[in-house]
């Protein structure tokens, strides 16, 4: 047996640097997990009343908690972390059609993980296919979905990013999606056999505040 990690961290992207960036003083995978744990703890909450008005006190409490939580790989200073999270976090409260999304999706699913054993020929080759590389039959997949949005029996995965538009490319938006097809893919794959659904969308949310 073997496994394959194709989780946020590994499979699709950039793997984050344990080092800090130099300008910043961050280390991107410290600031993606509390992220990430923002936007869960916020979207937790907000699914359940679906109050807009109340949707900055969540997310002010959410900084919190995700910077205590990571405090201690912060190095201590906390400051370029914290920035950085307000900044997300205002984009985030801005982003009406994300939170009408939320509202009005019959169950929400926030950081689901999945892992399924391969042991099935074709199933293998299928995600093979649609990964455009070899996974190998007797293995154990795993990974997890930022946010999964079920409406009516369909469901669409959402998943976070933060990468810049250096070149300001007027189409980011689909170069984004081209280069993550692969995880993209990955995770229709995925809930199609977690939540038994032949109709699964995926989707790219990117917020790069500027600090």
């Amino acid at each position: 047996q073997s496994l394959v990690d194709l989780g946020r961290f590994s499979y699709g992207e950039e793997v984050y640097a344990d080092e800090p960036d130099k300008e910043t003083r961050i280390r991107r995978d410290v600031l993606g997990t509390a992220m990430h744990r923002m936007f869960e703890l916020t979207v937790n909450r907000f699914a359940k009343d679906k109050d807009k008005s109340k949707i900055t006190e969540y997310l002010k409490d959410a900084v919190n908690m995700a910077l205590i939580e990571g405090i201690d790989d912060m190095a201590e200073d906390i400051e370029p972390y914290e920035k950085r999270l307000r900044g997300f976090a205002a984009e985030f409260a801005e982003d009406d059609i994300l939170l009408d999304r939320i509202a009005d999706a019959d169950n929400v699913y926030t950081e689901l993980p999945f892992s399924f054993f391969l042991s099935d020929d074709k199933e293998a080759e299928a995600l093979t296919a649609v990964l455009g590389e070899e996974i190998p039959l007797n293995t154990w997949v795993n990974g997890t979905a930022d946010l999964v949005l079920e409406k009516d029996g369909k469901v669409c995965v959402l998943d976070y990013k933060s990468n810049e538009n250096k070149q300001n490319d007027p189409n980011f938006k689909q170069t984004l999606l081209a280069k993550y097809k692969g995880q993209l893919a990955l995770y229709k794959f995925a809930m199609k056999k977690l939540l038994n659904t032949d109709d699964v969308d995926t989707d790219i949310i990117n917020y790069k505040p500027k600090i």
